[in-house]
């Protein structure tokens, strides 16, 4: 919704040490920059395995910079259409933003094709029960001893999961597997998908309701549940207000370098990150 690059990294690649937490199965760590290069640069600076973090993956570290403007003809890209055409319709601006990057990618050279996944309610669903649970279990002692810390928001959030059964968690642990298992049978065929990742533009930051809103209406649960590295570039503004769009990348484990190779050949393609909300008024 800002603007900019956001790389959510395979589940492992980055250590969490230091970081608080907010669900240890599901916190990822990643770069947030203007652009791709950047980005990339910046995750090879953080990523690695860490002792010190039980979570932390040490499977090699790549070159994220290696496949930089390598173009894309010959990628074969899946796209995750349903997410926001029928599971929660995106916004009018937001959907055109992606067909417009799904012809441009086609027009590359890449194979283009339509993939389906499990349900985004299913996903959210699994999701939101894992995170309420291993939430409140790292956030209670805290939540006890010091409400006053956090938001209105946040803390009403995070009290929901003191009504979870370990039953219900449990249930969601092995729906998530069952999730996992068919996002990678989807992935088979292809090196990435792309889909939305918010279905709007931002709201007012101070508008409540539509925040409380705009909360639900995104694709990125789906892949924190199954731990897959997720990419968010700029994708142009929109049309009433001239505020920043987006499109999500999303890859097989440990390919985040992949990632990088498709959203460079995009960001050079558009210009995007060249731009700003106040130079639409120009």
């Amino acid at each position: 919704m800002c603007g900019i690059t956001g790389m959510k990294p395979t589940y492992g690649r980055v250590s969490r040490r230091g970081v608080v937490p907010l669900a240890f199965s599901l916190d990822h760590i990643g770069p947030m920059t203007r652009t791709v290069r950047d980005n990339a640069l910046l995750l090879q600076v953080i990523a690695g395995h860490d002792p010190s973090d039980p979570g932390s993956s040490d499977e090699p570290v790549p070159d994220y910079g290696a496949m930089l403007g390598e173009g894309v003809r010959g990628m074969r890209i899946g796209v995750i259409r349903h997410f926001y055409t029928r599971d929660v319709v995106g916004d009018p601006d937001q959907v055109e933003a992606l067909d417009a990057a799904v012809s441009l990618l086609a027009e590359a050279g890449a194979e283009i094709s339509e993939i389906n996944l499990a349900s985004l309610p299913d996903f959210s669903d699994c999701g939101q029960v894992i995170l309420a649970a291993e939430a409140y279990a790292l956030h209670e002692q805290w939540l006890k001893e010091r409400p006053g810390d956090y938001g209105s928001r946040a803390r009403e959030r995070l009290l929901a999961g003191a009504a979870l059964r370990a039953v219900d968690y449990l249930r969601a642990v092995r729906w998530r597997l069952q999730l996992r298992d068919r996002v990678a049978k989807a992935f088979a065929g292809i090196d990435i998908a792309i889909t939305a990742s918010s279905m709007d533009p931002a709201c007012r930051i101070d508008d409540d309701e539509a925040l409380a809103t705009n909360y639900w209406r995104q694709a990125r649960m789906p892949f924190n549940v199954t731990g897959q590295p997720a990419l968010v570039i700029p994708a142009g503004f929109s049309q009433s207000r001239g505020l920043p769009l987006s499109l999500q990348l999303v890859g097989h484990p440990f390919a985040e370098a992949t990632l990088y190779r498709v959203a460079q050949f995009y960001e050079n393609a558009t210009g995007w990150t060249k731009r700003h909300p106040l130079d639409l008024a120009d």
